[in-house]
């Protein structure tokens, strides 16, 4: 059990990192690809993509840059997941708009390059 001294240790530490934890960048909303539909982004690769560590499940994100119909949208790439190589690949070759297609959900979510 934790004591009580514990407990403000971990809260003080996470009130002191507050800025560094929530977003250096500015809070968009989430991008979503709906299952089996063919989305057109625009990616903004002017910036280092932001780090996010999701301890629980074992998995390293960068949120991306994206416009989606005219709107500033944020997408949490798993890095695991293979289109973060290629959407790496395709930035350094100059290109910026993609159609991007999402299959399974959850752990088996994929995405795919279309055209």
């Amino acid at each position: 059990m934790e004591t009580q001294n514990e407990i403000e240790n971990w809260l003080q530490n996470e009130k002191d990192n507050l800025n560094e934890l929530n977003h250096t960048t500015e809070r968009l909303e989430g991008m979503r690809f709906e299952e089996n539909i063919v989305t057109t982004i625009i990616v903004d690769f002017d910036k280092p993509f932001e780090k996010w560590v999701d301890q629980e499940n074992k998995a390293v994100k960068k949120l991306v840059p994206v416009i989606h119909e005219g709107t500033k949208k944020m997408w949490w790439l798993n890095t695991a997941n293979p289109i973060y190589a290629e959407l790496l690949k395709k930035g350094l070759e100059g290109k910026r708009e993609f159609k991007i297609m999402r299959t399974g959900q959850k752990r088996a979510t994929r995405y795919i390059f279309v055209g």
